[in-house]
């Protein structure tokens, strides 16, 4: 990143000191027009600025007529415009390499951790961020992954749902991979769609099987198996009926279209009868049963019966 000095009437002395050795940096002066039509040595400093905390020096274009201070003249915004280029082609695709921006900008490992933090921080606290948060977002798919992260030795795992436009519609950084936390990030998610989602896809993790049955509502979970021997996927039908849940799995390869002729499936169906809530009048004692009942009770009754010795 280079900024090619001007001419100018005025310049601005900057002293940087680190350990112990101190530069000294001379920024020149000039208009801050985007034309580039002025001149730099046309511009005259027009007294101090007593409305603004430390009494900043006004400066003016003799050629365009603009007024500016100090740290808003042309070598600034020239050298913000070139950085913020240079930020873009460093982070294209949502990646960085953190030894080609320390190339780059010819900075240490601890200036780059704090550039970093300031651009998350600056991201986050944007109306666009705010705004792009907000906003419904539609999606039939939702995409579920997590990877390990390792921070100071610790291991984190990073969830995220994105639909199949590649949009993330939510992400959290987690401590563990339970049930809980990844189906409330997946709920995260949900809470943006317009309309509901109509298949879930997912990786072999045994925790996304109870999560595809308890969202209630039909759905297509399909989940690639992560394990030898490789390429297998299973593709799930869920369906809810009043009183139990069908998932009807169907497994097989992932190169079923490679071939015009046939390929192997094996399909199984599986039903979970719902859980009914009791209802707490029924534990009211009634009448009480007669003789018989408590026979026929008891001799139905798993085990010895109580008081008798094996």
């Amino acid at each position: 990143m280079i900024i090619i000095p001007k001419q100018s009437r005025f310049f601005q002395h900057i002293s940087i000191e680190v350990n112990g050795a101190i530069s000294k940096i001379k920024i020149p002066i000039y208009c801050p027009n985007p034309t580039g039509n002025c001149m730099p040595c046309n511009i005259k400093k027009n007294g101090h600025d007593y409305s603004v905390k430390g009494n900043p020096q006004w400066y003016y274009c003799l050629d365009c007529g603009r007024q500016f201070y100090t740290h808003t003249c042309g070598w600034y915004t020239d050298f913000q415009e070139e950085f913020r280029n240079t930020l873009v082609k460093l982070f294209e695709g949502g990646r960085y390499n953190v030894n080609q921006i320390k190339a780059e900008l010819k900075c240490s490992n601890s200036t780059i951790s704090r550039l970093l933090l300031q651009i998350v921080e600056s991201i986050n606290s944007s109306s666009l961020t705010q705004l792009h948060w907000a906003l419904p977002t539609p999606a039939k798919v939702l995409f579920v992954d997590e990877t390990f992260i390792k921070i100071d030795r610790s291991k984190y795992w990073l969830i995220v749902v994105v639909n199949e436009e590649k949009r993330v519609l939510a992400f959290e950084l987690v401590d563990n991979r339970e049930k809980d936390t990844i189906m409330r990030v997946i709920n995260r998610a949900i809470a943006r769609l317009p309309s509901p989602f109509e298949i879930l896809v997912t990786d072999g993790l045994s925790q996304y099987i109870g999560i595809a049955q308890d969202f209630g509502c039909d759905i297509i979970h399909i989940r690639h198996i992560h394990k030898p021997p490789f390429g297998r996927i299973i593709i799930s039908t869920i369906q809810h009926t009043p009183i139990k849940i069908i998932r009807t799995d169907i497994a097989t390869y992932t190169n079923i279209l490679d071939c015009t002729n046939m390929f192997y499936t094996r399909v199984s169906v599986m039903e979970k009868r719902k859980s009914v809530k009791k209802d707490k009048s029924m534990n009211k004692k009634g009448p009480g049963k007669t003789g018989v009942a408590k026979e026929r009770e008891r001799r139905n009754k798993r085990g010895r019966p109580k008081g008798s010795k094996n």
